[in-house]
This record gives C-alpha cells, sequence and structure tokens, in this order.
C-alpha cells in the first residue's frame, strides 16, 4: 500500500499534471481494453494526449498576450 500512495501523492503533487495523471491512472485501472490492447497502454496515451492538448494550449494563450 505503502507504493501505491507515494506514486499518487507524486502524480498530483505538480497541479500543471494532475490531470493527466489522474486520468491515467483512472484509464489503467479500469481494465479499458481496445482493439485488443490493453488498459496500461491506453492509460498512458491518454495521459500523453492531455499534457499534449495543455502545452498547445499554453503556447497559443502565450502567442495571444
Amino acid at each position: 500500500m505503502g507504493p501505491l500512495v507515494g506514486a499518487m501523492a507524486s502524480g498530483v503533487e505538480n497541479l500543471h499534471y494532475r490531470f493527466a495523471s489522474m486520468t491515467t491512472f483512472v484509464i489503467t485501472a479500469s481494465g479499458l481494453s481496445a482493439f485488443g490492447i490493453g488498459a496500461a497502454f491506453w492509460g498512458l496515451v491518454t495521459g500523453l494526449v492531455i499534457v499534449g492538448f495543455d502545452r498547445l494550449a499554453k503556447i497559443h494563450s502565450d502567442r495571444q498576450k
């Protein structure tokens, strides 16, 4: 139980990555399987996509200033 608590605390420590890390955890824990590919893969892909969109939104907002 200790390693799980430590990993969760580290994952949500940084506010910028909090949503991506929690979405990754929820999808991975859900057991979602699509196209014969397991939940761990889809969780990582979803987390990376969210981080990518967040970075694009930040770049776009910086350019608007």
